[in-house]
Parts: structure tokens; sequence; C-alpha cells
């Protein structure tokens, strides 16, 4: 048993009554302790940052109504609609988020996609330092990314069909470096034109754990503008999304923006400067003439290879899958929807001449 007179003695006192007080929990948002009066129950936690107490002023952008705190961010306060409470055709419960540093008037974004990870890896190729000939690399290569293979079925066809011994680390770290080179070389798909984006999220495992993964596809040139990895749902990572694709393609400011009706992309549309809210289409139905049709079969062409990987063992792996698979759709895959070309040829993109796609991969290697 433990000795009761070594426990700590709690000198803390009510604020509102000055009575004694006892522990009650632990602050996970601030790391610090709680504590409960024991004569009128008041909970608090001391040398927490203090709250703004009073409700800014803000109007509903939808229907002009006030808006109340609805919940403390790290970074903000986010409002909602004063009219959720209703049950007629005029019941608003849009919310929006006001940063919570008074200096501040926009929040912290990411306009590049390899932020999602820490790249611990050389993302450059030493052809002359490395064991294996170039012609061996862009093989296993073609294999991993052209044809989606994964690294134990791409070592088989080598070692069969080439009599070449390599292990699956090694291919594993082809691919990785394969793809974070093709994107500092290469980049994300810059576009002039866009009339729609579809942007929608789905869910993908590494360890597994639930990874959300975040697309945004342009309609006109079929393109994957943005993608990012998130833990979990949330409008941070719906402004990411939208601002990486606007850093490569400005257009898409004034383009209609199609969702599901997750309450994080009008959220997020509403904290960024450069798109609007009336821009935003939320499809109820499959039959409309707008849905996200176009992107949800994308998912199943992308998850259907990843089931060959069984599983993914890090993010960094998940990440160059994926990235892979975007520049393979944007730059080197013909689109039977724009009469064979591929999105990057069709948008008008200067690429250099070259017999293959494949050659043209390996040059952006380099």
């Amino acid at each position: 048993m433990s000795n009761w007179k070594n426990k700590p003695i709690n000198n803390v006192l009510c604020p509102k009554c000055n009575s004694k007080t006892h522990y009650f929990g632990f602050n996970p948002k601030y790391g610090l302790q709680k504590y409960r009066c024991k004569k009128c129950f008041h909970q608090f936690t001391p040398n927490a940052p203090s709250r703004p107490k009073k409700t800014p002023k803000y109007s509903c952008p939808i229907c002009g109504s006030p808006m109340y705190i609805f919940k403390y961010l790290p970074d903000a306060i986010r409002l909602r609609c004063s009219k959720y409470r209703l049950h007629n055709n005029n019941k608003c419960s849009f919310k929006i988020n006001i940063p919570l540093s008074p200096n501040k008037k926009s929040f912290n974004i990411s306009t590049d996609p390899i932020d999602d990870i820490s790249s611990k890896i050389n993302n450059k190729f030493f052809w002359n330092k490395m064991s294996y000939s170039k012609s061996t690399v862009s093989i296993s290569l073609f294999l991993m990314v052209f044809c989606s293979l994964d690294a134990s079925l791409t070592s088989f066809i080598l070692s069969n069909l080439f009599n070449l011994s390599i292990s699956h680390d090694t291919l594993s770290r082809w691919l990785k470096k394969s793809a974070i080179s093709i994107h500092k070389n290469l980049g994300p798909l810059p576009i002039q034109n866009c009339s729609e984006l579809h942007i929608d999220e789905t869910v993908f495992k590494y360890k597994g754990l639930k990874n959300w993964l975040w697309f945004s596809k342009d309609y006109t040139y079929d393109s994957i503008q943005s993608w990012l990895f998130s833990h979990h749902r949330s409008t941070q990572f719906a402004r990411n999304l939208l601002s990486r694709a606007y850093s490569s393609s400005p257009c898409i400011s004034n383009s209609k923006i199609v969702s599901d009706g997750l309450w994080s992309y009008a959220s997020a549309i509403a904290d960024l400067s450069n798109f609007s809210l009336h821009n935003h289409i939320v499809y109820t139905n499959f039959n409309n003439s707008i849905n996200n049709n176009r992107l949800e079969r994308h998912w199943s062409s992308l998850k259907t290879p990843a089931k060959r990987f069984r599983g993914f063992k890090s993010l960094l792996g998940l990440w160059s899958f994926v990235t892979s698979q975007v520049y393979y759709h944007n730059y080197f895959k013909p689109n039977l929807r724009l009469n064979g070309l591929t999105p990057a040829e069709a948008s008008g993109v200067p690429l250099p001449k070259f017999d293959s796609k494949w050659k043209l991969f390996i040059h952006f290697l380099e």
C-alpha cells in the first residue's frame, strides 16, 4: 500500500469562494494540473493561458446572422451561426475560424506536399557510385511506378528474367528516392484554366493505423492538383489542400469547388482569402450534373495496386507510393478522355522530347 503521508499537499484555494480544493484530473491541452473546489465545485486550471471572454462581433457570411463562440482551437476561435437551432429552411449552422492572436490575420498553411514527411533518405541518384547500372535501376522503377508492382514482385521478375538478385529494401529505397527526386525536379502540374476543382478524402493505413489521404482534382484536364496526408480530418488540413493547389495553379480561385459536404471544406474556404464560399458546391445526389464521381473512381484505381503492398510500414513509404502514382497520372499516363494525351500535354506544359515516357521519367531523376 502507498503511504498517504508521502502524497503531495494541495494548498491551492478556489478563486471564487477561497475554499479548499482537490486534484481533478489533468489538462492535456496545456499540460497542467486541474483542480475542483470542495465547496462550490468550481473547476479551474491555474496558470492556464487566458481565453477571450467577449464574443467577437462577426456576421455569418451565409445568412448574415450574428455568430457566437463554438469551440476554442489551439490557434483559433471557432464561431458558429446563431441560427443553428432552427428547424425550418432558415436553419444555418455555418462555422468560421478566427485566428487567436490579434496580430495575425491569416493562418499558417502548407504549400508543399513534402511537408507531410520528414525525409531521412538521400533524394539524389548518384549513378557512378551505385552497385547497379542505370539501366537496372530504370527497369526496376518502370516496374514499380509504371506497372504499380511492389518490391517483392519486382524482385521476383528481375531474378527470373534478368538473373539479378536485388533485395526488397534496395528496391523500396529506390522507389522512395525516385518519388522525392521527381517531386523536387518536376513539381505539381500547373494549369492555366480550371472550371471545377473536386476535393475528397479517403483512408489509407500504415503500421495498422488509419491515415487520411486528401486529393484535389481538376475537371478540365483530369489532373491531380494537390494531395496530403493527415492523422484526422479537420479544417487545418483542408486549408493546406486548397493552398497547395492554389500555389501551383492560381486559376482555381475562380473555379467551382465541389465537395461531399464535409464541414472542414466550407470552413477552410472561408478561412482563405483567395477563395469564395459562393463557388462552393456540395453534391448530395450522385445523379446531379455536378458530382465527385470522377474523383471517387480514382480512389479505386489507386487502392487496387496498393493492395499488393499488404500494408505500408512507414508514412514515407505510403507517401512515396501515392506521390509516384500522382506524377505518373499527371505526366506519363495517356488519358483516354484527353484523346491519348497526358494531363501535362493537354494543359500545354513544356517538357523535353524523348522517345518514351519511361526515358522522360528517368530524366527527372537526375
